[in-house]
């Protein structure tokens, strides 16, 4: 009598291998795009926080509003330029 085999086969293994790579590979793509967004959530908070300041030194002076003063980045007049 054929006495049975146990254990597992080259195959078997070879398998498993590949299913287990594929999973980990899957979880390395998972935590980059993860880190991809957490740093898009950062910046896009930071965006917020800035034009909420923005908006309230504006609140705080209609004087300079009125004037223009918040129309260039670093707050100098703009030049209107000639009538043609």
């Amino acid at each position: 009598m054929l006495s049975r085999k146990r254990g597992f086969s080259l195959i078997e293994v070879l398998v498993t291998l590949v299913i287990i790579t594929i999973g980990i590979m899957g979880l390395i793509t998972l935590q980059m795009v993860s880190a991809k967004n957490v740093s898009n959530a950062e910046l896009r908070s930071l965006a917020g926080y800035f034009v909420y300041d923005m908006t309230e030194r504006m609140r705080a002076n209609p004087a300079g509003v009125n004037a223009g003063s918040y129309n260039t980045i670093d707050g100098s007049a703009i030049d209107p330029g000639t009538d043609c």
